[in-house]
Protein backbone atom coordinates (compact mmCIF):
# COMPACT_ATOMS: atom_id res chain seq x y z
CA UNK A 1 0.00 0.00 0.00
CA UNK A 2 3.09 2.50 0.75
CA UNK A 3 4.89 1.55 -2.44
CA UNK A 4 1.04 2.52 -4.07
CA UNK A 5 0.74 5.71 -2.11
CA UNK A 6 4.37 6.42 -3.54
CA UNK A 7 3.76 6.06 -6.66
CA UNK A 8 0.73 7.47 -7.14
CA UNK A 9 2.16 10.72 -5.30
CA UNK A 10 4.59 10.84 -7.83
CA UNK A 11 2.59 11.08 -10.82
CA UNK A 12 0.38 13.25 -9.81
CA UNK A 13 -0.85 16.31 -11.57
CA UNK A 14 1.99 17.95 -13.00
CA UNK A 15 2.02 20.97 -14.46
CA UNK A 16 4.40 20.99 -17.58
CA UNK A 17 8.17 21.00 -17.30
CA UNK A 18 9.81 24.39 -16.16
CA UNK A 19 12.87 24.07 -18.37
CA UNK A 20 10.09 23.22 -21.55
CA UNK A 21 7.67 26.17 -21.10
CA UNK A 22 9.12 28.30 -18.44
CA UNK A 23 6.42 27.30 -16.05
CA UNK A 24 7.15 27.14 -12.26
CA UNK A 25 7.00 23.39 -11.41
CA UNK A 26 4.92 21.59 -8.87
CA UNK A 27 2.81 18.42 -8.22
CA UNK A 28 -0.17 18.32 -6.96
CA UNK A 29 -2.31 15.60 -4.45
CA UNK A 30 -5.53 15.29 -3.23
CA UNK A 31 -8.98 16.69 -4.35
CA UNK A 32 -10.44 18.54 -1.20
CA UNK A 33 -11.75 21.54 -0.47
CA UNK A 34 -9.20 22.99 1.64
CA UNK A 35 -6.72 24.38 -0.47
CA UNK A 36 -2.73 24.11 0.69
CA UNK A 37 0.67 25.25 -1.25
CA UNK A 38 3.52 23.52 -0.05
CA UNK A 39 6.91 25.24 0.24
CA UNK A 40 10.41 23.79 0.60
CA UNK A 41 14.08 24.48 2.17
CA UNK A 42 16.89 25.95 0.73
CA UNK A 43 18.84 23.02 -1.19
CA UNK A 44 15.34 20.95 -1.68
CA UNK A 45 12.48 20.48 -3.31
CA UNK A 46 9.06 18.75 -3.18
CA UNK A 47 10.33 15.45 -2.65
CA UNK A 48 11.33 16.43 1.15
CA UNK A 49 7.58 16.09 1.45
CA UNK A 50 7.31 12.68 0.14
CA UNK A 51 6.92 10.48 3.70
CA UNK A 52 4.69 12.44 5.04
CA UNK A 53 2.31 12.81 2.30
CA UNK A 54 1.57 9.22 2.83
CA UNK A 55 -0.39 10.86 6.39
CA UNK A 56 -2.28 13.42 4.19
CA UNK A 57 -6.26 13.38 3.77
CA UNK A 58 -6.63 13.69 -0.02
CA UNK A 59 -10.65 14.16 0.33
CA UNK A 60 -10.41 16.88 2.54
CA UNK A 61 -7.28 18.91 1.51
CA UNK A 62 -5.56 19.61 -2.04
CA UNK A 63 -2.07 20.02 -1.69
CA UNK A 64 0.35 21.60 -4.11
CA UNK A 65 3.66 21.14 -3.61
CA UNK A 66 5.79 23.49 -5.37
CA UNK A 67 9.40 23.84 -6.67
CA UNK A 68 11.08 27.15 -6.30
CA UNK A 69 12.97 28.28 -9.27
CA UNK A 70 16.43 26.49 -10.55
CA UNK A 71 15.00 24.10 -8.22
CA UNK A 72 13.67 19.91 -8.49
CA UNK A 73 10.93 20.36 -11.36
CA UNK A 74 11.56 24.30 -11.53
CA UNK A 75 15.45 23.34 -12.40
CA UNK A 76 17.14 25.66 -15.58
CA UNK A 77 14.05 28.03 -14.80
CA UNK A 78 15.64 31.38 -15.07
CA UNK A 79 14.63 34.26 -12.23
CA UNK A 80 16.64 36.25 -9.80
CA UNK A 81 16.25 33.11 -7.19
CA UNK A 82 15.37 35.63 -3.85
CA UNK A 83 12.58 34.65 -1.32
CA UNK A 84 9.95 37.71 -2.83
CA UNK A 85 10.17 35.68 -6.09
CA UNK A 86 9.05 32.72 -4.90
CA UNK A 87 6.28 34.39 -3.15
CA UNK A 88 5.24 36.14 -6.22
CA UNK A 89 5.38 32.71 -7.71
CA UNK A 90 3.26 31.20 -5.24
CA UNK A 91 0.54 33.67 -5.64
CA UNK A 92 0.64 33.36 -9.86
CA UNK A 93 0.60 29.39 -9.02
CA UNK A 94 -2.66 29.85 -7.01
CA UNK A 95 -4.09 31.94 -10.22
CA UNK A 96 -3.37 29.01 -12.73
CA UNK A 97 -4.79 26.58 -10.09
CA UNK A 98 -8.35 29.09 -9.83
CA UNK A 99 -7.47 28.82 -5.73
CA UNK A 100 -9.83 31.48 -4.16
CA UNK A 101 -8.40 30.53 -0.33
CA UNK A 102 -5.52 28.73 0.88
CA UNK A 103 -3.09 28.19 2.84
CA UNK A 104 0.65 28.57 2.45
CA UNK A 105 3.56 25.84 4.34
CA UNK A 106 7.06 27.67 4.34
CA UNK A 107 9.99 25.29 5.81
CA UNK A 108 13.49 26.73 6.46
CA UNK A 109 14.44 29.99 4.60
CA UNK A 110 10.36 29.92 2.73
CA UNK A 111 9.07 30.45 5.89
CA UNK A 112 9.90 34.22 4.78
CA UNK A 113 8.54 33.67 1.31
CA UNK A 114 5.38 32.48 2.87
CA UNK A 115 5.40 35.53 4.97
CA UNK A 116 5.92 38.06 2.11
CA UNK A 117 3.43 36.51 0.12
CA UNK A 118 0.71 37.42 2.72
CA UNK A 119 1.59 41.01 2.07
CA UNK A 120 1.76 40.57 -1.22
CA UNK A 121 -1.94 39.10 -1.92
CA UNK A 122 -4.13 41.93 -2.52
CA UNK A 123 -6.46 39.77 -3.03
CA UNK A 124 -6.98 38.37 0.05
CA UNK A 125 -6.69 34.54 -0.42
CA UNK A 126 -5.08 33.58 2.60
CA UNK A 127 -6.18 31.93 4.93
CA UNK A 128 -3.65 30.58 7.27
CA UNK A 129 0.63 30.44 6.90
CA UNK A 130 2.41 27.65 9.28
CA UNK A 131 6.10 28.00 9.51
CA UNK A 132 8.43 25.20 9.90
CA UNK A 133 11.95 25.43 11.43
CA UNK A 134 12.05 29.27 10.41
CA UNK A 135 12.07 32.65 11.13
CA UNK A 136 9.84 35.43 10.84
CA UNK A 137 9.78 38.14 8.19
CA UNK A 138 12.28 40.26 9.79
CA UNK A 139 15.29 38.20 8.75
CA UNK A 140 17.16 35.03 9.55
CA UNK A 141 20.40 36.06 11.41
CA UNK A 142 23.90 34.39 10.95
CA UNK A 143 26.96 35.50 11.32
CA UNK A 144 29.94 35.93 9.10
CA UNK A 145 31.47 32.76 9.73
CA UNK A 146 28.08 30.94 9.09
CA UNK A 147 27.31 33.03 5.84
CA UNK A 148 30.57 31.21 4.56
CA UNK A 149 30.21 28.10 6.22
CA UNK A 150 26.55 27.53 3.78
CA UNK A 151 28.00 28.93 1.13
CA UNK A 152 30.47 26.07 0.97
CA UNK A 153 27.73 24.02 1.54
CA UNK A 154 26.31 24.81 -1.81
CA UNK A 155 29.21 22.84 -3.84
CA UNK A 156 31.13 20.75 -1.30
CA UNK A 157 29.45 17.52 -0.44
CA UNK A 158 31.35 17.09 2.93
CA UNK A 159 30.26 20.35 3.97
CA UNK A 160 26.97 20.11 3.29
CA UNK A 161 27.08 16.70 5.33
CA UNK A 162 27.98 18.94 8.29
CA UNK A 163 25.59 20.96 7.65
CA UNK A 164 22.95 18.33 7.98
CA UNK A 165 24.40 17.16 11.07
CA UNK A 166 24.26 20.29 12.73
CA UNK A 167 20.91 21.09 11.41
CA UNK A 168 19.95 17.53 13.18
CA UNK A 169 21.82 17.86 16.45
CA UNK A 170 24.18 15.14 14.63
CA UNK A 171 21.76 11.88 16.21
CA UNK A 172 21.69 10.53 13.08
CA UNK A 173 24.07 7.45 10.80
CA UNK A 174 25.52 8.95 8.51
CA UNK A 175 24.43 7.40 5.62
CA UNK A 176 20.88 10.01 6.68
CA UNK A 177 23.45 13.19 5.98
CA UNK A 178 25.39 11.15 3.12
CA UNK A 179 21.74 10.96 1.47
CA UNK A 180 20.29 14.75 2.60
CA UNK A 181 24.04 16.11 1.31
CA UNK A 182 22.93 14.38 -2.20
CA UNK A 183 20.31 15.96 -2.61
CA UNK A 184 21.48 19.14 -1.76
CA UNK A 185 23.49 19.23 -4.67
CA UNK A 186 20.69 17.35 -7.11
CA UNK A 187 18.30 20.29 -6.20
CA UNK A 188 20.17 23.21 -7.32
CA UNK A 189 22.95 24.59 -8.85
CA UNK A 190 25.85 26.29 -7.02
CA UNK A 191 24.68 29.68 -8.23
CA UNK A 192 21.36 29.34 -7.48
CA UNK A 193 22.04 28.34 -4.37
CA UNK A 194 23.97 31.53 -3.13
CA UNK A 195 21.48 33.54 -4.92
CA UNK A 196 18.87 32.25 -2.48
CA UNK A 197 21.11 32.25 0.42
CA UNK A 198 22.07 35.98 -0.16
CA UNK A 199 18.35 36.96 -0.13
CA UNK A 200 17.69 35.09 3.17
CA UNK A 201 20.82 35.82 5.16
CA UNK A 202 20.50 38.91 7.48
CA UNK A 203 17.66 40.86 5.01
CA UNK A 204 14.64 42.47 6.97
CA UNK A 205 11.04 41.83 5.15
CA UNK A 206 9.24 42.95 7.91
CA UNK A 207 7.80 45.99 6.67
CA UNK A 208 4.41 45.70 6.30
CA UNK A 209 3.61 42.97 8.03
CA UNK A 210 4.13 43.89 11.97
CA UNK A 211 0.98 43.30 13.46
CA UNK A 212 -0.30 40.94 10.80
CA UNK A 213 -3.75 39.16 11.44
CA UNK A 214 -3.74 36.31 9.27
CA UNK A 215 -3.88 32.87 11.33
CA UNK A 216 -0.09 32.01 11.76
CA UNK A 217 1.17 28.60 13.04
CA UNK A 218 5.17 28.38 14.02
CA UNK A 219 6.32 24.98 14.64
CA UNK A 220 9.53 24.33 16.24
CA UNK A 221 12.07 21.36 16.88
CA UNK A 222 13.70 20.41 19.60
CA UNK A 223 16.91 18.96 18.07
CA UNK A 224 17.00 21.73 15.53
CA UNK A 225 20.13 24.07 15.11
CA UNK A 226 19.84 26.50 18.04
CA UNK A 227 19.01 29.52 16.62
CA UNK A 228 16.16 27.58 15.10
CA UNK A 229 14.72 26.21 18.57
CA UNK A 230 11.74 27.21 20.55
CA UNK A 231 13.77 29.59 23.33
CA UNK A 232 15.42 31.45 20.46
CA UNK A 233 13.07 31.52 17.73
CA UNK A 234 9.77 32.97 19.87
CA UNK A 235 11.21 36.09 20.46
CA UNK A 236 11.66 36.88 17.39
CA UNK A 237 8.19 36.17 15.98
CA UNK A 238 7.04 38.14 19.29
CA UNK A 239 8.49 41.25 17.81
CA UNK A 240 6.71 40.86 14.44
CA UNK A 241 3.33 41.53 17.01
CA UNK A 242 1.22 39.01 14.98
CA UNK A 243 -2.24 39.30 16.41
CA UNK A 244 -3.29 35.47 15.75
CA UNK A 245 -0.05 33.29 15.99
CA UNK A 246 0.12 29.65 17.95
CA UNK A 247 3.60 27.98 18.77
CA UNK A 248 3.96 24.01 18.54
CA UNK A 249 7.42 22.55 19.47
CA UNK A 250 8.42 18.62 18.50
CA UNK A 251 9.92 16.87 20.46
CA UNK A 252 12.58 14.29 19.14
CA UNK A 253 13.50 15.81 15.88
CA UNK A 254 15.07 18.26 14.34
CA UNK A 255 15.33 20.47 11.10
CA UNK A 256 13.21 17.66 8.87
CA UNK A 257 10.89 16.98 10.44
CA UNK A 258 8.46 16.05 7.71
CA UNK A 259 11.25 13.45 7.17
CA UNK A 260 11.95 13.05 11.19
CA UNK A 261 8.47 12.45 12.34
CA UNK A 262 6.35 12.38 9.15
CA UNK A 263 2.98 11.53 10.99
CA UNK A 264 3.22 13.86 14.03
CA UNK A 265 3.78 16.74 11.56
CA UNK A 266 0.88 16.12 9.06
CA UNK A 267 -1.57 15.95 12.21
CA UNK A 268 -0.48 19.47 13.20
CA UNK A 269 -0.97 20.86 9.83
CA UNK A 270 -4.08 19.17 9.10
CA UNK A 271 -5.58 19.61 12.78
CA UNK A 272 -4.70 23.43 12.39
CA UNK A 273 -5.96 24.20 9.10
CA UNK A 274 -9.20 22.20 10.31
CA UNK A 275 -9.80 23.88 13.41
CA UNK A 276 -9.61 28.01 11.80
CA UNK A 277 -12.89 29.55 12.32
CA UNK A 278 -14.82 29.77 8.90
Amino acid sequence: MRVLFSLIFFVATLSGYAQKNNLIGYKTYGNGNEKVIVLHDWNGDHSNWEQLSAYLNPKKFTYAFMDARGQGLSLGLKGEYNVTEISKDLLHLADKLNWKSFSIIGHSFSTLSAQIANKLDTKNRIKSIILISGGPASGLKFSKDEIGFFNAVAADRKVAEQAIGALTSNRYTKLWNQKKAQEFLEAADTDVSRAYLKSFANVDYSEGLIGNKTPTLVVTAEFDYPSLRIGNIKKQYEAMKYKNIEYINISNSGHYSMQETPVYLATIIENFILGLKK
